[in-house]
């Protein structure tokens, strides 16, 4: 975990520089010396609850936006990475690559399937929808009591707050991606 003074540090610098805002005019906006100012900047202060407060209402922005670090724009995922989960029967193996995040609200995993493999789900949260993309082989779904075949290269959308099973109808191993909206 990145230390909070760094973090605090990056942000404050970043926002000066983007705003064109020197430490002076830092300092007549939040009352904040030029001095405690240059070391948060450095990441050698040790800044308390009333600087930061006094820094996010002087500069007008979110006390958050200081004390956070920003995702980057680009997230590169490597499945070596990637704790797979796998069936009890271990024919089901499930990579998560993008795991739910309650601001994104969805998650995206591929699945794969050996032969005769199947996965039951009792549904998602209410309002959800799920997206499936078959890489390869060939994909059986059964959404309630609609059945649905879905071959290579093909994608089938469904509403996934109600039980659904997925199996492998195919003869060599099934790879798909999926997603699901909540």
């Amino acid at each position: 975990m990145e230390n909070i003074n760094e973090v605090v540090a990056y942000n404050l610098y970043k926002y000066r520089k983007a705003k064109n805002l020197s430490l002076e005019k830092i300092s007549k906006l939040t009352n904040v010396s030029k001095t405690v100012l240059n070391k948060i900047e450095k990441g050698e202060g040790n800044p308390t609850i009333n600087t930061l407060v006094n820094l996010a209402n002087g500069i007008q922005i979110p006390i958050s936006n200081l004390i956070t670090k920003k995702e980057s724009s680009i997230q590169f995922i490597d499945n070596k990475y990637i704790n797979p989960i796998h069936s009890i029967d271990k024919t089901v193996t499930v990579c998560p690559y993008f795991p739910y995040d309650k601001n994104k609200n969805f998650e995206m995993f591929s699945m794969n399937f050996e032969m005769d493999g199947f996965l039951y789900s009792k549904g998602h949260e209410e309002n959800s929808r799920e997206f499936i993309i078959v890489n390869k082989g060939i994909l059986k779904i059964k959404v309630g009591k609609h059945v649905s075949i879905v071959k290579e290269k093909q994608a089938i959308s469904f509403e996934s707050d109600s039980e659904h099973s997925y199996f492998n109808i195919g003869e060599g191993v099934l790879e798909l991606t999926a997603t699901i909206q909540y």
